[in-house]
This record gives structure tokens, sequence and C-alpha cells, in this order.
């Protein structure tokens, strides 16, 4: 059975990364509009005082950029497959994004 994850511009900042993993790996396929920014994650905290000042502040240790290994991919996730919101779909309350979704399982059960 073929799985598909809907994305969109909107998407918080946790799941940027999970699209982000889901594209590097191939997991399944992503539907919907690119991501407003690109996926940014943070590694291990690491938790600092200043000897004289005794100011305390976390910091990472690491920041990952993408999982595909390249430091100069800066660009959002696109989706596998793009859709649109349409204006119309809107005013009518229908989101254009899903409505195709469902489509595309019901093609992949056949």
């Amino acid at each position: 059975m073929e799985v598909c994850i809907l994305i969109g511009p909107k998407i918080f900042s946790s799941a940027a990364v999970f699209a982000d993993a889901i594209k590097a790996y191939k997991l399944c396929t992503l539907i919907g509009e690119p991501l407003e920014t690109p996926p940014n994650d943070y590694g291990d905290i690491c938790k600092l005082l200043l000897p004289n000042t005794k100011f305390k502040f976390d910091t990472s240790v690491k920041f990952f950029c993408r999982l595909n290994d390249d430091s100069n991919d800066n660009l959002p996730i696109q989706p596998d497959i793009l859709v649109k919101q349409k204006t119309k779909d809107t005013e009518k309350g229908k989101d254009t994004i899903l409505e195709y979704a469902k489509k595309w399982i019901n093609k992949q059960k056949k």
C-alpha cells in the first residue's frame, strides 16, 4: 500500500524536519505545497556557565541543515506531487490538497 503525507508552507519546525527525513530516505510520497522555509534542527543541548559573570545559558552542539548532507541546500522541502490550494475551493471550505490525496490513494489501490 502506498503512503502519502500532506505538506504545506505553514508547517511547524519539527514537522519540517520529519518531511526532510521522509524526502531524504524516500519513505513515502509528499503531496501539497513547498514548505515556507528550509528545515533546520539542532543537536544536543550544551549547558554553559560563564566563570566570571556566572551567567548560565544553553547552546546547541551541532546544527543540522539537511539530511541529504548537502550543506549548500538551503531550499524549502518540495513535495513529490505539487498541488496548490485553489481560491475557489477555499471559499467553499474545500481542501484541494486533501481531495487530491484521497484520489491519489484510491488510484494506488488499483
